[in-house]
């Protein structure tokens, strides 16, 4: 049985949000878990550790890992559950657009110009406009570019290339949806050249001080060995406190930088979360049409996949989260 578009849209809504239910509970779960994870391993560490000190640090260790791994499941099925979220919502929209309800849509004003020579007796934009209509873009640029297409004359050759990618991109509806869903939304600021520039030229806390970098390996093994030595009963509360009180201060001198860091890689990785799924789905499609396939290649740089460049920049955040923390 053939159904209708309207139909089709529905049946998505319901099928995603039951999926985004059943993940959202396996993350609530799996936050659960952590929590007590997280607080019997501090209790057996406490109670191991009058019996035998290696044996509770180790176990420790491998909590600690184990920890690690779990945090990493539950952003793994929160991200899922993301996706499906975003499905349920694009399928919400197109429903709305089916029922010729797109008035929540951008509807470019800002792009209006009297003196154009068609776009404002053809409603190009404003209210109830094509503009509205159409627009799907999720991000400022995507919007800048559309609005450039209905209102800058192209060439013959352009508008077919143009043509040949929408036409396969309608034979692949939930292909499109896939595409669209997986990007996530953010505020956009600066543009990645700009973020990537900044951070090149900020000096990181071990530039500025030389020493730091000695001492931010050898402290927290002085500072570990310590506490060890204070649950063996071999030094005093007072004695852990002074030995330890160096890497607080060495916190103190450093936190603004680091801070200031961790907020500008935080503003980087938002560009590689939101682009890096969208980028390996053009990636891995086969398509047909010669002009997607020329934008395609556009993603490798010197045969090296830009995905794989990208993925590469998120393990660095990862690698600076982890140690910030």
């Amino acid at each position: 049985m053939n159904l209708s578009i309207e139909q089709l849209y529905q049946n998505n809504i319901k099928d995603y949000t039951f999926t985004q239910k059943k993940l959202k509970k396996k993350a609530f779960t799996l936050s659960i878990l952590r929590l007590v994870f997280f607080f019997v391993l501090i209790a057996l560490f406490i109670l191991l550790v009058q019996w035998n000190v290696l044996g509770a640090i180790l176990i420790t260790l491998l909590g600690i890992w184990a920890f690690g791994k779990a945090v990493t499941i539950h952003k793994k099925v929160e991200k899922e559950a993301h996706f499906y979220q975003n499905l349920v919502e694009y399928n919400e929209n197109e429903l709305k657009f089916v029922n010729f309800d797109f008035h929540h849509q951008d509807n470019g004003d800002s792009f209006k110009d009297n003196t154009h020579p068609y776009a404002l007796d053809l409603d190009v934009f404003g209210t109830h406009s094509l503009f509205q209509f159409i627009n799907r873009s999720k991000n400022v640029k995507s919007t800048a570019l559309l609005a450039q297409w209905f209102t800058k004359q192209a060439n013959h050759q352009t508008i077919l290339n143009r043509q040949s990618v929408i036409k396969e991109m309608v034979t692949k509806s939930l292909d499109i949806q896939h595409f669209f869903s997986k990007y996530t939304p953010f505020k956009e600021g600066k543009s990645l050249n700009d973020l990537l520039k900044i951070w090149e030229d900020t000096k990181t806390p071990e530039q500025k001080y030389k020493w730091l970098k000695p001492i931010s390996w050898i402290l927290p093994i002085i500072n570990l060995a310590s506490i060890v030595c204070y649950f063996m009963g071999l030094i005093s509360g007072f004695s852990l406190t002074l030995i330890c009180l160096p890497s607080f201060l060495v916190q103190g001198i450093t936190l603004a930088s680091v801070n200031k860091e961790v907020l500008l890689i935080g503003k980087i990785t938002q560009f590689l979360d939101a682009y890096l799924p969208q980028i390996l789905h053009i990636e891995n499609n086969n398509f047909e049409s010669s002009h997607a396939k020329d934008l395609q290649k556009k993603l490798f740089i010197e045969n090296k996949k830009l995905s794989k460049t990208l993925t590469e920049g998120i393990k660095i955040q990862e690698q600076f989260d982890l140690r910030n923390n």
